[in-house]
Formats: structure tokens, sequence, C-alpha cells
């Protein structure tokens, strides 16, 4: 655990990416911010609860680069829908399925998926 502790602090330190940064890696015209904002959240406070904005970039491999297990991004995976108003009733219909390699594979995963509701209103974050 301190060695994974390290590795996070030095991605942290190598990085000064932000939110805005993130969004700017998405068309805004096809996908909905509310999926980009509960991702880049909800990774965040996956890392650190305490520190929640971690600099997540679009790019990022989820096992290589960022080492989350599939069990972890189950659960990253029912909070984003959460958080952004969509169904994940029916994922295995999605064309995505099983082939979510990167966060951005992650962000156009739920652009498949139906809105049920409007996204969880949260105080507005400072980034962007």
């Amino acid at each position: 655990m301190i060695i994974e502790g390290r590795r996070v602090a030095r991605i942290r330190h190598e990085r000064d990416d932000t939110i805005c940064d993130f969004r700017r890696s998405f068309d805004l015209r096809q996908i909905d911010p509310w999926i980009i904002r509960a991702t880049y959240e909800a990774f965040g406070a996956w890392f650190d609860a305490k520190q929640a904005k971690f600099p997540l970039r679009a790019s990022d491999s989820i096992d290589d680069d960022l080492k989350i297990d599939w069990e972890d991004l189950d659960d990253l995976f029912h909070e984003v829908a959460q958080r952004a108003g969509y169904d994940i009733s029916k994922y295995e219909a999605n064309p995505f399925y099983g082939k979510v390699k990167t966060v951005k594979d992650f962000v156009i995963f739920f652009t498949h998926q139906p809105k049920i509701r409007q996204a969880e209103q949260e105080a507005p974050s400072n980034g962007g």
C-alpha cells in the first residue's frame, strides 16, 4: 500500500491537470458534461477521498496507468451512473461493453446508455 501511495503521489506531482483540462479532451456537443464531471469526481475520490482533485486524463489506461481493478471499476461505474443520471440496467447491450480500456472509453460508454433523470446537483467546483 505504501508503494501505491507513492505512485499516486508521483502522478499528482508530475501533472498539473484540472477538471478543465479533462473536459477539453471531449467534444461537449457529443458528451454530456455531467458524465465528464461525475467521472472526474468519482475517480478522484477513489484515489483519495480527502483530496479528490486527482489529475485524471482521458488517455489514462485503467489497468496500466491507474491500476484500478475491475471490481472497483464496477463501483465507479455505478457511482457515475447515479451522479450523472444514467440507466445502467441493460449495460451488456452497450457497444462499448467489454471494450473499456481508458478513462475516455469509460466516459464514452455512458453516451450509449439512456439518461433517466437530471444529474445530481452539487456545489460547483472551482476548476473550470
